[in-house]
């Protein structure tokens, strides 16, 4: 019975519920929420979670129907995810100070003028900004994988 519950869970998160067990409830006044939020809503316990939503524009409309052990899951391997990157994170770094330099840009065929041009003042340029300038790029990147993340997982 709890595998059928859980296949269950994982259909209706693939191709999506006809019920949902999410349900919002909204007050004209701040004294109702707190009391509702405070309230025992049933004598057993862990049945119901109450808690104040956030903001209606805040709330991501298309995931609100995704059973809870699914989000649990999904939370649980996006931080497994995010954790390996950022212990991982010195590999692209290293791969831009090592290749973002005027002497690893003159192995590539056609482009060895880049180590004789004006006397050597526009590998000095490359030396020094090139790896600003690649290393910035990643981290331009960064907020939008993480917005990705955030919002489609």
């Amino acid at each position: 019975k709890t595998l059928n519950r859980q296949l269950d869970d994982v259909v209706e998160s693939a191709v999506g519920a006809t019920m949902s067990t999410v349900g919002f409830v909204t007050f004209i006044d701040l004294s109702s929420v707190t009391c509702s939020c405070g309230a025992f809503l049933t004598h057993k316990p862990n049945v119901l979670e109450v808690q104040v939503a956030p903001e209606t524009r805040d709330i991501i409309w298309k995931n609100a129907h995704i059973d809870k052990g699914v989000i649990q899951g999904r939370a649980f391997l996006a931080n497994v995810l995010l954790s390996l990157g950022a212990i991982l994170w010195s590999i692209p770094l290293a791969m831009i100070q090592a290749l973002a330099t005027a002497d690893s840009l003159a192995r590539i065929p056609g482009m060895e003028w880049i180590l004789s041009f004006d006397e050597g003042t526009l590998r000095g340029l490359i030396n020094g900004y090139l790896p600003v300038v690649a290393l910035l790029s990643l981290i331009v990147i960064l907020p939008i994988i993480f917005q990705w993340v955030a919002v489609h997982y």
